[in-house]
């Protein structure tokens, strides 16, 4: 048995693979776009940002098509 281990994997980046560097003028015309009509997103879950767990298992597991919105609530 090998007492070697290997380095554990970088975290992986919740951006799109290519994209690098400042990505917000990207979201802002994206955000723009939909609030147009010119582009469509899919809501496939909304809930509260304290079952943060179960929608992030859904849209691994491809249960849920879309994008899941999480509502944060200050109080």
């Amino acid at each position: 048995m090998s007492t070697d281990c290997a380095a554990p994997s970088p975290p992986r980046s919740p951006l799109p693979r290519g994209a690098e560097g400042d990505t917000g003028g990207d979201l802002a015309v994206l955000a723009e776009l939909a609030a147009e009509g010119a582009v469509t997103v899919e809501i496939g879950g909304q809930g509260s940002w304290d079952r943060f767990d179960e929608a992030a298992e859904a849209l691994r597991g491809r249960r849920i098509s879309g994008k899941a919105v999480l509502e944060v609530v200050t109080q």
